[in-house]
């Protein structure tokens, strides 16, 4: 199995290196997932966004990207609609301190990638369907969950 793309954050879940090495290994469903946690790991400020979305929203889910992936910090995937073909998907690059942006980047080009993995998830043609946003975690909380934006 090649080398995953994503992984999934549950709500709840340790999201220490630790914990992404326990999930990576059930994942590939073998003892490797260690060597691969880093690339998984999150920031401080990106571990405050991730708690602070499970928190607001419990219907988008949030998988991370792996960060030598070129496809972004996170795509995150409203669960609510109960067909995969119709399900809104976002593929964000979190900038500290920057403004909202629905554009992509060099840090998302090899984001067509990550959502083909998310395949079963987003139904045929999901990919297409994804909308990049970049900007502040806190404008990125707010557009998400239609709240004010914050510091994240």
């Amino acid at each position: 199995m090649a080398s995953p793309r994503t992984l999934r954050l549950p709500p709840g879940a340790p999201l220490t290196t630790e914990g992404l090495a326990r999930r990576l290994q059930r994942q590939l469903a073998r003892r490797s997932g260690g060597g691969l946690a880093p690339r998984f790991a999150l920031s401080s400020r990106e571990l405050r966004f991730v708690r602070a979305l499970h928190a607001r929203k419990a219907n988008l889910w949030v998988w991370r990207c792996r960060q030598d992936a070129f496809a972004g910090d996170f795509v995150v995937v409203d669960m609510s609609e109960p067909d995969p073909a119709r399900r809104r998907c976002w593929v964000l690059e979190l900038k500290m301190g920057a403004p909202l942006k629905a554009v992509g980047g060099h840090q998302m080009g090899r984001a067509d990638d990550a959502l083909a993995e998310l395949g079963a998830v987003l139904g045929p043609g999901g990919a297409g369907r994804a909308t990049p946003l970049t900007g502040d975690g806190g404008a990125i909380l707010g557009a998400l969950t239609g709240g004010a934006q914050g510091s994240i």
